[in-house]
C-alpha cells in the first residue's frame, strides 16, 4: 500500500496541475493532502476533489516542515507500506512512482527520488535527467508538455546491462536528493528525529532534507535518484518567498514565475534515442 502525500499552500492553480497528473495515472495509491492555511480557493477545491482522499487543513501557516512531519506521523500510525512527499508543482507521469517503489523494494535502507527537468533542480543539476540520459535537451526537458513521454521512454530504453538502474546521491555534488519528491519505506523510523518527526522542526522550511541527510549517513542510508522515474518540477512555487522568520510569506509567486499550462491533448514526437539510452556512469 502506497501512501502520497500532497503538501500545498496557496498557489491552487498548481495545486490542480499536480493532481490532474496524478489522477491521469493507473498505479494503485491513496492520496492525503496536508495544507498549510491556505488563503485562496484552494482549501475550497480540495474539499470537492474526490481524488484527495483525505485532507488536512492547518489553523495557522506552520510551514513545509511542519507538513512533512505530519505526514510522516500519518504515515507511521497507518498500515501503508511507502510514503511519498510531494511538492505542489509538480507533473508525476505514469510509472514514476511504480519504478521508485521498486528501488525501495530492492535496497530497504534507502530513501528514494526521481530525477527531474534542469530547471527544476538547479541547486543539484546531476539530478536532471539531461546528465543522465542522451539526447535530452534542456529545452524538451523543461517543457512540461513532455513530461510523459520522457517517462514512458525511461520505461522502454535498454540499460546497458545495468543491474541496478539508480544512482547513489553520495557519488554527486552535491551528495543529496532535492526534497521535491522523497519516497520512503517503513524502515526510516530507524532514522526518524522523534517519535512523530521525521525532520527537524526547527528548519521550518529550507535545509530540512539536508539535515536529514545527516542523520541517514549516520544509520547507513542511502539517499538514490532512480534513473527509471522523472517528474516536472516548476520550481519555486511550494515555498515561493521564503523567510524562515515569518511564515506568513513563505508562499508567494516569485515574480520572475512564468506560469506554463502543459498541453495534455496530444502527445509530441517523440525526439529522444532508442536502444541503449542511460550514460555510462
Amino acid at each position: 500500500m502506497i501512501l502520497v502525500v500532497i503538501t500545498t499552500c496557496n498557489q491552487l492553480e498548481y495545486t490542480k496541475l499536480t493532481i490532474d497528473s496524478l489522477k491521469r495515472t493507473t498505479e494503485k495509491f491513496d492520496v492525503l493532502v496536508i495544507d498549510d492555511f491556505s488563503q485562496d480557493d484552494t482549501i475550497s477545491y480540495l474539499e470537492n476533489e474526490e481524488f484527495c482522499g483525505n485532507v488536512i487543513v492547518k489553523k495557522e501557516p506552520r510551514g513545509l516542515t511542519n507538513s512533512w512531519n505530519t505526514a510522516y506521523d500519518y504515515f507511521k500510525k497507518s498500515t501503508y507500506e511507502f510514503l511519498f512527499l510531494l511538492n505542489n508543482d509538480i507533473l508525476v507521469p505514469d510509472g514514476a512512482i511504480t519504478n521508485m517503489v521498486e528501488v525501495l523494494e530492492e535496497e530497504v535502507d534507502a530513501v528514494v527520488s526521481p530525477l527531474c527537468n534542469i530547471y527544476g533542480v538547479k541547486r543539484n543539476p546531476m539530478q536532471s535527467v539531461g546528465m543522465w540520459y542522451d539526447e535530452v535537451t534542456e529545452d524538451y526537458e523543461n517543457d512540461p508538455n513532455n513530461y510523459q513521454e520522457i517517462q514512458d521512454r525511461m520505461n522502454e530504453v535498454e540499460y546497458q546491462g545495468k543491474k541496478k538502474v539508480y544512482i547513489d546521491a553520495a557519488t554527486l555534488e552535491p551528495p543529496n536528493i532535492n526534497g521535491f519528491v522523497l519516497g520512503f519505506n517503513r524502515s526510516i523510523e530507524k532514522c526518524e528525529f522523534s517519535e512523530t518527526e521525521l525532520f527537524d522542526p526547527k528548519n521550518i522550511n529550507i535545509g530540512n532534507e539536508v539535515e536529514l541527510a545527516t542523520r541517514l549517513k549516520r544509520k547507513n542510508f542511502q539517499e538514490l535518484i532512480c534513473a527509471k522515474s522523472f517528474v516536472f518540477h516548476y520550481k519555486g512555487i511550494t515555498l515561493g518567498e521564503t523567510d524562515r522568520n515569518n511564515l506568513n510569506k513563505i508562499h508567494g509567486i516569485p515574480k520572475e514565475k512564468i506560469f506554463i499550462q502543459p498541453d495534455t491533448s496530444e502527445l509530441k514526437i517523440n525526439n529522444l534515442s532508442t536502444g541503449n539510452f542511460l550514460k555510462d556512469t
